[in-house]
């Protein structure tokens, strides 16, 4: 009665099914490790990022230091900004597009140390707009009325313009006159 059981098909479809399940189990796993992966480093970068800030000399001598215990710490550094900054270009964050900016930190000791000087935002202004009691960033925003097709013609001199076609440059330039009775 149960003979295609024992066919080749159906063993063969069960122990792909049992391999599915074996695999979807792992993968499920696999996600609970990455999550507790993510949460140490969390709190490692939370633990370093409170404490004190320290003198980027002191850090340094510290008797067994190591660059993996450094990072994510707060460090202080004294010096003179040199004028060449590196732009690392076409980044976003928090979904705006900007530049990460690194800047060259000469101390006062002679030594160099490269800082990341943070994100910057493109096209926004910060303050430089106050009204109604209050600073106010300014962006640039552009609005594609149409897609561009092709090639645009080559501009033409005003004076050819108004040369080819007088009254309807002379009508555009009135419209568009910002003075009382122009």
């Amino acid at each position: 009665m149960y003979r295609f059981l024992f066919r080749p098909k159906w063993i063969a479809f069960h122990l792909l099914c049992l391999g599915a399940v074996f695999l979807m189990i792992n993968l499920g796993l696999w996600q609970l490790r990455r999550l507790d992966a993510r949460k140490e480093f969390n709190a490692e970068v939370i633990e370093r990022s409170e404490l004190p800030p320290v003198s980027i000399d002191e850090l340094l001598a510290e008797p067994g230091f190591s660059p993996d215990e450094a990072t994510w710490r707060r460090v202080t550094a004294q010096g003179v900004w040199l004028p060449e900054q590196v732009t690392v270009f076409n980044r976003s964050q928090n979904g705006l597009a900007g530049d990460n900016v690194l800047t060259a930190l000469e101390q006062d000791n002679g030594t160099t140390v490269l800082v990341n000087r943070g994100f910057v935002p493109v096209g926004i202004y910060r303050e430089v707009g106050f009204k109604l009691g209050a600073w106010h960033d300014v962006g640039w925003w552009q609005l594609e009325l149409r897609p561009r097709s092709g090639v645009p013609a080559p501009p033409v001199a005003l004076p050819v313009l108004r040369a080819q076609t007088p009254d309807a440059v002379e009508e555009a330039l009135g419209a568009g006159c910002s003075r009382p009775g122009g």
